[in-house]
């Protein structure tokens, strides 16, 4: 028997190995008199509103897959002020992709070149309508095996779309960086340790607490130089060292305390 428990993410780039978890919800029904059932969309939505609030001056690329490539998440990431850069394939809004095939040829933004013996292209569009909104279309094939395309209110230039490419297929560093390490390296996040709703949320968003600090602690290269030993060991060392580790003493505290891992 498998259980599934949906979560949306939203993590934050900082270096090339580092991307953080910054803000969590949960894809289930708040209100128990919901007449349909709770979808990534909508807990989309609701995390976009509250990384809103809780950072109004932020300025956000909003990246993701191409799930999200639809008229509701363009307008919040329009009335937020946000950019973004979403994965696209040429099913889920057909008539964008159309007027992209017309205009391309009129536009000749179409670029060939070679890559470490692939043969690459670029071409691109802007200001593709969509009901009554502008979009830009960036369209990359490498060799028959690789094609990508992405939708953004970006402007795309011959000048910037490389970075824009890149920018694009961070995502996919954001699954192996974040969800495939925890998953697979030590951190257990698809073993079921409770059945209890609450007990695993709570699970879930230490397993991200954790995660974070791995991540800044492997960055730091230089700790481990000398140190020949894999993840899991290292985790292992240091939670064994901070069992015993004690904070300093603060002002206004009758007696020193000290952090303990049950």
């Amino acid at each position: 028997m498998e259980y599934y428990y949906y979560v949306l993410e939203a993590k934050l780039y900082l270096h090339e190995n580092i991307y953080v978890s910054i803000m969590t919800e949960f894809v289930e029904n708040k209100d128990s008199e919901a007449e349909k059932q709770d979808c990534e969309r909508k807990a989309a939505k609701r995390l976009m509103e509250r990384l809103k609030k809780q950072f109004p001056m932020l300025r956000i690329l909003f990246c993701a897959d191409s799930l999200y490539a639809c008229e509701s998440i363009f307008t919040l990431c329009r009335k937020y002020r946000w950019s973004f850069l979403i994965r696209y394939k040429k099913g889920s809004i057909p008539s964008v992709y159309q007027e992209y095939e017309s205009l391309r040829k009129q536009e000749k933004n179409y670029e060939e070149f070679q890559n470490n013996g692939s043969h690459c292209w670029y071409d691109h569009v802007n200001g593709i309508d969509y009901n009554g909104c502008p979009i830009n279309l960036l369209e990359y094939g490498e060799s028959g095996e690789k094609h990508f395309c992405f939708l953004t209110n970006l402007p795309i230039t011959l000048k910037n779309r490389i970075q824009l490419l890149r920018d694009g297929r961070r995502r996919w560093a954001i699954e192996n960086q974040g969800f495939n390490a925890q998953k697979n390296h030590g951190f257990y996040l698809e073993h079921l340790f409770s059945r209890n709703g609450q007990a695993m949320k709570n699970h879930y968003l230490l397993i991200q607490i954790g995660h974070m600090i791995s991540q800044l602690l492997d960055a730091w290269s230089i700790l481990w130089e000398d140190i020949s030993i894999r993840h899991e060991q290292k985790h292992r060392c240091l939670l064994e060292s901070w069992k015993h580790s004690r904070l300093l003493d603060f002002p206004g505290l009758d007696a020193p305390f000290q952090i303990r891992f049950l």
